[in-house]
């Protein structure tokens, strides 16, 4: 959200953002506060220009709000994991759902129907795995994995796409012979699971995901293999977003496996 507007469509409150999605200021009645966030999203506090604080939270790990202080402290909407709080309904707001953080569940049930060799995916109302200490859900479903793991890897690999295409533009026989497509996947299929949960990662995966990531790499290389060939055969740039839409394919192929990482 970037605003909020009155009965009569004025602007009310604004927000910024960074590259994370986490809110970085809000801005009410002329005056510009910052947010204040710990190392699992939530918010903490609130403060203004000259680091008065005007804003003050406490949490339990579901997200219940223990104690809160200040003069902006209820009118501020950004919590805990940087979720929007709806202060009637005591509800967490999570772009799909909405979030109860007293029975720490969701209200609705999750589209995606889990995995019948692991259990706690076929609770459809369970909220991160039944561990928010370790997980937050920022859309209250699994699609925005799919979407880290692309954002991931494409800023992984982007640069040395990009760098190989100034220096040799739609000279076929390059992108085909000299360019590194072993390297080159690699490098997608670790930003992207990088993308979804961090540099840990490789300390979650058994060694069956390892061998399958192993495909998946391979896939990926082909997709955009393939992208690549035809812009340059067809005398087309080379972009940062048809090189993700090419990808994007193989990527809805391997949902499964990713939702099963995590």
């Amino acid at each position: 959200m970037l605003y909020e507007t009155d009965a009569n469509n004025n602007i009310a409150a604004e927000y910024t953002w960074d590259a994370l999605g986490r809110p970085v200021t809000m801005t009410k009645g002329g005056v510009t506060y910052y947010y204040h966030v710990n190392g699992h999203g939530d918010i903490v506090a609130l403060t203004d220009a000259s680091g008065n604080v005007v804003a003050q939270y406490q949490y339990d790990a579901w997200g219940n709000i223990l104690s809160k202080a200040g003069a902006l402290a209820t009118a501020n909407p950004y919590r805990y994991a940087g979720y929007y709080y709806d202060e009637e309904t005591g509800l967490y707001y999570l772009m799909a759902r909405y979030y109860d953080a007293n029975v720490g569940r969701f209200i609705t049930r999750d589209t995606f129907h889990g995995f019948e060799n692991e259990p706690q995916s076929l609770n459809q109302y369970a909220y991160t795995k039944n561990n928010p200490v370790m997980y937050v859900d920022p859309n209250g479903n699994y699609a925005w994995i799919v979407l880290s793991f692309l954002s991931g890897g494409a800023n992984a690999t982007w640069q040395m796409v990009w760098d190989f295409y100034k220096k040799y533009k739609f000279n076929r026989s390059a992108w085909i012979n000299k360019f590194d497509w072993k390297k080159f996947g690699k490098l997608f299929v670790t930003g992207g699971l990088i993308g979804i949960y961090g540099r840990g990662i490789t300390s979650y995966m058994t060694k069956s995901q390892i061998a399958k990531a192993g495909q998946f790499a391979w896939d990926v290389t082909y997709a955009a293999k393939e992208y690549i060939l035809l812009q340059v055969a067809g005398g087309d740039p080379i972009t940062w977003s048809g090189l993700v839409d090419a990808i994007w394919n193989k990527a809805k192929g391997y949902l499964d496996f990713l939702k099963k990482l995590k």
